[in-house]
């Protein structure tokens, strides 16, 4: 692999410009950047930061969460009701050192 595409801020850039087209062009590709997370270990933690920073709704931070943790009650406005945090941490973004 060339020296470049092992500097996460070119990486995060390149998955940045898959995720949301250029210009007038703008298309929001989820599933490019998730096969990029899928294809080099090195690709994974710049391609989830840009995943998880373009986040269209909360929907999938509930979907790492444990289903013992939340409950949907059916109604006009779903509610969620914690009751206890586990951590699920592996595709949870990560804070720059």
């Amino acid at each position: 692999m060339h020296h470049c595409l092992q500097i996460e801020e070119i990486l995060a850039s390149i998955f940045e410009f898959v995720l949301t087209g250029v210009g007038t062009r703008k298309t929001y590709d989820k599933r490019s950047v998730l096969a990029l997370v899928k294809t080099c270990r090195n690709f994974n933690v710049p391609a989830l930061q840009v995943l998880w920073k373009n986040l269209f709704s909360p929907v999938p931070l509930f979907l790492t969460m444990p289903e013992d943790l939340w409950q949907v009650e059916e109604s006009v406005n779903p509610l969620v009701a914690p009751r206890t945090l586990v951590s699920g941490q592996k595709y949870l973004p990560r804070k720059p050192n």
